[in-house]
């Protein structure tokens, strides 16, 4: 750890599946984060590769409606120090619900709205989400989220957002 005007500079770590987003990520961080300790690397959400309690601040924007959610919040929790904290961001159903609203006049745009919705329903009812393709991407609530982030041993600590993104913020026990 560098020092910046007497404070520690934290370690940042970039996570990405695409090697691509990996690249652009180093790139960019090079520029916008000159002299912090910033690096990125190729991994899935749900097996980092990180160590147990290694992590103070995760933030997932819009990360769980694309992976399967449960390890991956695991994953989270488990990476995260005693104190640590989790930010997520989801789209919830009404995000899909109104772009799926707005392309009846294009019945492929319209399932590919409807596609998450019919995910999210049959998460909610069952705790799993569909395995194939076409039904990866899943609609989330702040009330599934904050469920599966207790079952990892998170607690809620703030929520705010949008109804149609909300967002939540969750601490590891010490």
């Amino acid at each position: 750890r560098r020092k910046s005007a007497g404070r520690p500079v934290p370690k940042m770590i970039g996570l990405d599946s695409n090697e691509t987003s990996v690249r652009a990520g180093a790139a960019l961080g090079g520029i916008w984060a000159e002299g912090l300790d910033v690096s990125f690397r190729a991994a899935d959400a749900s097996q980092t590769g990180l160590e147990s309690g290694s992590v103070s601040l995760v933030i997932a924007r819009l990360l769980l409606p694309y992976v399967a959610v449960v390890p991956t919040v695991r994953e989270m929790a488990r990476i995260l120090k005693p104190g640590g904290l989790a930010f997520f961001q989801l789209h919830a159903f009404g995000y899909y619900w109104s772009r799926f609203r707005r392309s009846f006049a294009s019945p492929r745009t319209a399932f590919y709205y409807l596609r998450p919705i019919l995910s999210g329903m049959v998460f909610a009812v069952t705790g799993h989400q569909p395995r194939h393709r076409l039904f990866q991407e899943t609609a989330l609530s702040a009330g599934m989220l904050a469920r599966l982030a207790g079952e990892a041993g998170l607690t809620g600590e703030w929520e705010g957002g949008f109804r149609s993104k909300p967002m939540g913020a969750f601490r590891k026990g010490k």
